[in-house]
């Protein structure tokens, strides 16, 4: 029984069928953390009674679903900022947090071709601010969201912040649809909308430090 958890390593961690009537005594903060290395999620599925942050330099994998049941998820996948920290879900796995908030900070988020993301607001903040790239144009060493893994994401509102460049292209509305509410972009840099119109099912605020630029039709 405890008010918070914090377990901390230098080497890997592995979270491995974590179930919520052993986690429900913990009723503060499960805080899993590698120093030098990865946190991976493998072998079987976790869920969590109350909240989570998992805290890593240089990845986060999650191989197995994870589900948070109150309190929310914290993903820190690169925790030094040196870019090389992703997380990376695995095909038909999901992270969720039973409509409770979820706060990803990333080098680059990788759902494969079926992981998703189902969450209430839902926060992605690039870690070392090289920018972001939504859709079909990839920006180098950026955080990058495809137009299909967008549509892998279920949230309330989705926000999306970097201190860079934000690069919006060819976003349609079926892969929006599953944003409820507003998809907010946050720039310390420019934002801009080009190479392919983009089409977003539901309200989207733009804000940027410098020029918002829309070079094609944006709905």
């Amino acid at each position: 029984t405890s008010g918070g958890l914090s377990l901390s390593t230098s080497g890997a961690a592995t979270v491995d069928n974590v179930t919520a009537a052993n986690s429900a005594n913990i009723t503060g903060t499960l805080t899993v953390q590698s120093t030098g290395n990865a946190v991976s999620f493998s072998n079987s599925d976790s869920t969590l009674s109350n909240a989570l942050s998992v805290q890593a330099e240089s990845g986060i994998n999650v191989n197995r679903n994870v589900t948070i049941q109150t309190g929310g998820l914290t993903l820190n996948a690169d925790t030094n900022g040196d870019g090389t920290g992703d997380l990376d879900v695995a095909d038909s796995i999901t992270v969720s947090s039973n409509g409770d908030v979820i706060s990803i900070t990333a080098n680059d988020i990788d759902l494969n071709s079926t992981g998703s993301i189902a969450s209430g607001n839902l926060s992605i903040t690039d870690s070392d601010n090289t920018g972001i790239g939504l859709g079909g144009t990839p920006i180098n060493g950026g955080l990058n969201i495809s137009d299909a893994e967008l549509g892998n994401i279920a949230a309330s509102n989705l926000t999306l912040s970097t201190t860079g460049s934000i690069l919006v292209d060819g976003i349609t509305s079926g892969n929006t649809s599953n944003i409820t509410g507003a998809t907010l972009l946050s720039s310390g840099s420019n934002v801009s909308f080009s190479n392919a119109d983009s089409t977003f099912t539901n309200s989207l605020s733009v804000q940027a430090n410098s020029n918002i630029t829309v070079g094609q039709n944006l709905t």
